[in-house]
């Protein structure tokens, strides 16, 4: 007769897939640690051979100390605001912050890569069921540009981008993106785009082609056609210069056809604020940009990048302490 073994850790695992990555790493530590030694068949056996009191202290001794190692875990070592593992963070330490939009989850295909104080930054979107193409939510231009774009780790950052949406890819097409950039009399041009993030595109065998509202006024199946990728950053507040229903409806059909898709609409340095261009098209995925935060310069993504921040913060207190002392 064959039976199912379950474990701490395969109990942990499916929880955080249904939790679709967002269950806390303390959280799950202190899961891992406290369940087994908490189970019922564990206080059992030891209600029944021990004394009461040993029972109390290895109670007292288990909860505190789980609780104890969780908390220093969370503080030390995990990266709280971090989907750790998540493959748009492979080999990224960290990558630039500032000015960001606000993801807001509206589906439970979208998950939340990171989100510095509880406001999503980056996210993804995945529907193999239905053979859509995988979509990158991005709430900030500033790891795309020219002048951030060698800051941090962004362009391993961006480089993961390009290759988990051609592997979350159905097309016939291969390795060949577009960029679309919907600003028109001022903002971004292609000039601003990160030319060292293009070279490393070609260089891993991407061919890539920007253009814009003001050179490509409509955005039409047979511009697409030709790409497994689109990579559209949203701007100008105008409604001139919003997507037309037809364009949507083309947009959409593009991933429905298997394609993936990156879609950026962040705080512009114009100043300008309005999203409803970006939603007109990322609400169909189950994402709503809204709002605006200011973020660190720097957010670390990996757990060494995280604990040398801690430590050299930590370390600076200290420092300051004792030089007022």
């Amino acid at each position: 007769m064959g039976y199912t073994r379950i474990s701490a850790s395969s109990i942990l695992h499916h929880i955080k897939s249904s939790l679709h990555g967002t269950l806390d790493a303390g959280a799950g530590l202190a899961f891992m640690i406290g369940g087994p030694v908490t189970a019922m068949p564990t206080m059992i056996m030891f209600w029944t051979i021990f004394k009461k009191r040993v029972f109390f202290l290895y109670m007292f001794v288990c909860i505190v100390g789980t609780i104890i190692i969780a908390y220093a875990f969370q503080f030390l070592v995990f990266v709280p605001y971090v989907d750790t593992g998540n493959p748009l963070l492979k080999n990224v330490r960290s990558v630039s912050g500032g000015s960001s939009s606000i993801i807001n989850k509206q589906n439970k295909d979208v998950r939340i890569v990171m989100d510095p104080g509880g406001k999503g930054i980056i996210a993804t979107y995945n529907n193999d069921i239905e053979g859509q193409g995988g979509i990158v939510f991005d709430s900030g231009f500033e790891r795309f540009l020219n002048d951030s774009s060698d800051k941090y780790d962004n362009l391993q950052y961006v480089n993961n981008v390009a290759t988990w949406l051609e592997e979350n890819n159905n097309s016939s097409v291969k390795k060949s993106i577009l960029i679309y950039d919907t600003f028109y009399k001022s903002g971004l041009d292609k000039n601003a785009f990160s030319k060292n993030v293009l070279a490393l595109l070609k260089k891993n065998g991407f061919e890539v082609r920007i253009t814009d509202r003001h050179e490509t006024l409509e955005v039409r199946k047979r511009l697409l056609g030709g790409y497994s990728q689109l990579w559209i950053f949203f701007g100008e507040a105008d409604s001139e210069r919003y997507l037309s229903d037809a364009e949507l409806e083309t947009i959409s059909r593009f991933t429905w056809d298997g394609k993936s898709m990156l879609i950026v609409g962040g705080k512009q340095r114009d100043g300008i604020t309005d999203l409803t261009a970006a939603n007109q098209l990322s609400s169909r995925y189950g994402v709503i940009f809204s709002g605006f935060v200011e973020n660190k310069e720097e957010l670390p993504a990996a757990t060494a990048s995280y604990f040398l921040n801690r430590m050299s913060g930590t370390l600076g207190r200290i420092l300051k302490f004792v030089h007022k002392a």
